[in-house]
């Protein structure tokens, strides 16, 4: 890399680099790439899931009503997240089957404009997918230009660097950010939701003594414990299991994410609440 290059115009053009672009996702296994790479994020959301063996990467660009019209759907922000994240969410799930994803971190990346989240719908979804998957994660923020004000190609740029079997590296406008290091275990592929409805499940470890941890939870707790049992019912889960996959959850949340119990609960039960409907 020449010193008047950045770290993404240094690796764009490599044969071992695939650059996502706007609103849309891509991944790689590290024995076949090298790179997963983005740019101009100006107001836009990325997520990095990586691991040892390979790296998923997702570009979310904000709907804009001006570019999209005034008669895109009051929706069209969510759904459009959504079917992004759904992308991430089925490769995770395949990488994950095979065996390439041991160590899982993530990195979200967001626009910061006048001071505030540009896009908190965009968050929200990424939180709550972090959390069910029980992923450590960290966030970096980033201020968006103001049109007039001079940019790069490069500017707000995400580059994963991977090697197999080693740690990954991310860049961000070439600063290397430290990922998340692993701390709880991941949970099986097909306890995975699906963006956009009912979590999906098989089979989880019964929880030790519930009727114990349930006399400590304040009544709102309780409630939450009981809407998401009823949830979990719904897709055939008996009682005790469906208490079992509560209490799994939350205390994979917990560890992960260095939540309260009632935090984590009350988590999963915003997040599967959202998905269902």
């Amino acid at each position: 890399m020449s010193s008047s290059q950045t770290r993404f115009e240094a690796i764009q053009n490599r044969s071992d680099t695939i650059v996502v672009p706007m609103n849309q996702a891509g991944h790689c296994t590290w024995d076949r790439r090298r790179y997963l790479a983005t740019q101009q994020l100006n107001g836009c959301t990325a997520l990095a899931l990586v691991s040892s063996e390979a790296g998923i990467l997702v570009h979310i660009a904000p709907i804009n009503p001006n570019l999209h019209g005034k008669d895109a759907p009051g929706n069209a922000e969510l759904d459009n997240a959504r079917g992004l994240l759904q992308q991430v969410i089925t490769v995770y799930n395949t990488y994950t089957r095979m065996g390439v994803f041991p160590d899982p971190s993530a990195i979200t990346v967001l626009a910061i404009h006048e001071g505030r989240v540009a896009v908190p719908v965009h968050i929200k979804l990424i939180q709550g997918i972090l959390t069910h998957l029980s992923i450590p994660s960290t966030v970096h923020q980033y201020g968006t230009k103001q049109g007039g004000e001079a940019r790069s190609e490069s500017d707000n740029s995400v580059v994963v660097e991977g090697e197999k079997g080693r740690p990954p590296k991310l860049y961000i406008n070439g600063n290397e950010l430290k990922i998340p290091a692993r701390s709880a275990t991941a949970l099986a592929p097909d306890t995975v939701p699906a963006v956009g409805r009912a979590v999906q499940v098989r089979s989880v470890p019964v929880a030790d003594s519930p009727a114990t941890q349930s006399m400590q939870d304040s009544r709102q707790t309780q409630q939450h414990i009981a809407a998401l049992m009823r949830l979990y019912s719904q897709v055939g889960y008996s009682e005790q299991h469906a208490r079992g996959l509560v209490e799994t959850r939350a205390q994979q949340a917990a560890n992960t994410h260095q939540l309260s119990r009632a935090e984590a609960i009350k988590q999963l039960y915003e997040y599967s609440l959202a998905q269902s409907r």
